[in-house]
């Protein structure tokens, strides 16, 4: 072989190997695969994502690599960050006009910020194929029957087959719109906490609570939604709802009781002999203590079930002891059913007096907390005044295992002027049981008398928090009284008009704390802290168990400052 023919064979073997060496050495895809429409053509520039979702403060999707397709519809991912640690990865796809989707070709709507259960890939995988549809889109409008105006409320979306639900919210002007859809069959419905209106599914089928899923969706219009088509005009008209009222006192004494309001739907269907929860008396919807007014129901008829079987003997409406003789309550559209009322036999009782202990007088008008320790929570199982006498009963108490010693009843007692103490005696201090406090069960349908609490007279402040020029205040100011170490002792709150008064606590000295704004506190009568204290607070000395008037906290500026803080 000639030089130059040797020259020229180096000079091909070693371009060959320059060109080769690239390919040779290059990294491996860790996703590939090829995305097509519905009639099988490549589709280019769709978005392929790897990633995983992130838990905190709602959930996060967080991308550990992507690709786009080419014009052959051909995706690879080469280069993946570490996820979370699991080793598998989410794979998405996403274009333009088209509904996304999660491999393996699971329509991705919203599902990225819902609860991680999502199928994931462990990589390299190849043929991650995806197939997209054009999306499909639905809108509506919702109005209040009532007033004839636009209504803003939640409207859900929910595949026929019941593997995609979706939900948005109406605007201000009653509209609402699922812009992406999965092609399919779909119930649409309204679930909000109406204060007045009643759920409503498509198309103009009144339900509520009382209504199994089964039977809500089985009075749905499906909305037919085929591949890139809009349903319009899906439309609300919300009707006001029947509603329950009256009020539930006991048996024994007429006492006000704070219990469940149940119902079961008789028509236009039956419920089954499970029964719905509709109102509490004496909660945040009804707070004056035995008055109740129901959520608002669908049309039809239902039988009302008060209180619960373990708290209280079994009533029906109208103050029937079995199922069988309940009278059934008919409801109509915007209809107020009054004087669904109930008097209640309670199964347990813990009753007792409160008395001065200095002078053995009963102290009139006393709070009495019935607390049911579980863990280190205290439930409050039931509230109670004493009567002119100092007699308080304590009625709708559950059953104690007496095996479950965190399960037992704690009766605590105080009044104005007298410092709380829990029984059988020891005082006590804020979320702290007294040294002297004992438990005990209730079991059975077992109750306790003679649970008595002396109350000894302690000292306390009393005064009012408001503005130094304008005079201005207002409710739920905190007031605090400390000890002289700084620790809290007890909270109490200023009515509409700026007064409180404090808990009682025996002689000595104490600082008195106003939180009339936000991070910062007024020492009486005068020192103010905002954010570290420097400096001594003054300390007040209750030398007598007595009421120490007119510790008033004039505080200045407080008008312009807490208006300038919260009223814009």
């Amino acid at each position: 072989m000639s030089s130059l023919l040797r020259s020229r064979v180096a000079h091909l073997l070693c371009c060959a190997f320059l060109f080769s060496t690239p390919a040779l050495h290059a990294t491996p895809a860790q996703f590939a695969g090829t995305i097509v429409d519905s009639h099988g053509q490549p589709l280019a520039g769709v978005t392929v994502q790897a990633g995983h979702q992130q838990t905190g403060l709602g959930i996060l999707f967080v991308v550990d690599g992507q690709a786009t397709t080419d014009t052959q519809g051909n995706y690879a991912i080469v280069n993946l960050g570490s996820g979370d640690g699991s080793g598998t990865y989410l794979v998405t796809a996403s274009l333009a006009g088209y509904v996304p989707m999660v491999y393996p070709n699971r329509a991705c709507i919203q599902c990225l910020q819902s609860p991680p259960f999502l199928p994931t890939v462990t990589p390299p995988a190849a043929s991650l194929n995806f197939t997209l549809l054009r999306s499909a889109s639905l809108s509506g409008h919702l109005m209040r029957t009532d007033k004839n105006i636009p209504e803003i409320a939640f409207v859900y979306a929910t595949s026929a087959d019941g593997t995609l639900s979706v939900n948005t919210q109406s605007g201000a002007d009653g509209n609402y719109q699922f812009p992406v859809l999965y092609p399919g069959q779909y119930r649409v419905y309204t679930a909000d906490f109406f204060p007045d209106l009643v759920d409503q599914i498509y198309a103009g089928h009144d339900y509520d609570e009382t209504y199994s899923t089964d039977q809500r969706d089985a009075l749905a219009d499906l909305v037919t939604l085929d591949e890139g088509s809009a349903a319009t005009g899906i439309d609300f008209e919300l009707h006001v709802g029947a509603k329950l009222t009256g009020s539930i006192t006991s048996a024994l004494d007429g006492t006000a009781l704070s219990t469940r309001v149940n119902v079961r739907r008789r028509t236009p269907v039956d419920s089954g002999p499970g029964y719905t929860l509709v109102a509490t008396s004496q909660s945040y919807l009804n707070p004056l203590p035995g008055q109740y007014a129901s959520l608002p129901l669908a049309p039809g008829s239902v039988t009302v079930y008060f209180g619960e079987s373990d708290y209280f003997a079994d009533q029906y409406y109208p103050n029937a002891a079995d199922e069988v003789d309940a009278q059934n309550v008919t409801l109509n559209l915007g209809q107020v059913a009054s004087g669904i009322d109930a008097q209640l036999t309670p199964t347990r009782i813990i009753s007792g007096t409160v008395t001065d202990d200095s002078t053995s007088q009963p102290i009139d008008g006393a709070l009495v907390h019935v607390m049911q320790v579980v863990g280190l929570s205290e439930p409050e199982a039931s509230n109670t005044i004493t009567d002119v006498n100092g007699s308080y009963r304590a009625q709708g108490l559950g059953a104690v295992d007496p095996s479950e010693s965190n399960f037992y009843y704690y009766v605590w007692a105080g009044a104005r002027g007298y410092i709380p103490e829990y029984y059988p005696g020891g005082s006590s201090s804020c979320c702290v049981f007294g040294a002297n406090a004992t438990s005990f069960p209730l079991p059975g349908t077992q109750s306790r008398a003679g649970i008595d609490i002396p109350l000894e007279p302690g000292a306390y402040a009393s005064g009012r928090v408001y503005d130094a020029d304008t005079g201005y205040t207002r409710a739920g100011i905190e007031v605090d009284t400390l000890l002289s170490n700084g620790h809290l002792l007890w909270s109490t709150f200023t009515d509409a008009n700026g007064y409180y008064w404090t808990t009682a606590v025996p002689v000595g000295q104490y600082y008195l704390v106003a939180h009339p704004l936000p991070s910062t506190s007024f020492y009486f009568p005068d020192y103010k802290c905002s954010g570290p204290c420097t400096g001594q607070p003054p300390v007040q000395t209750f030398s007598a168990t007595q009421e120490y008037a007119h510790f008033d906290f004039v505080i200045p500026n407080f008008d312009l400052i807490f208006r300038g803080a919260f009223d814009q």
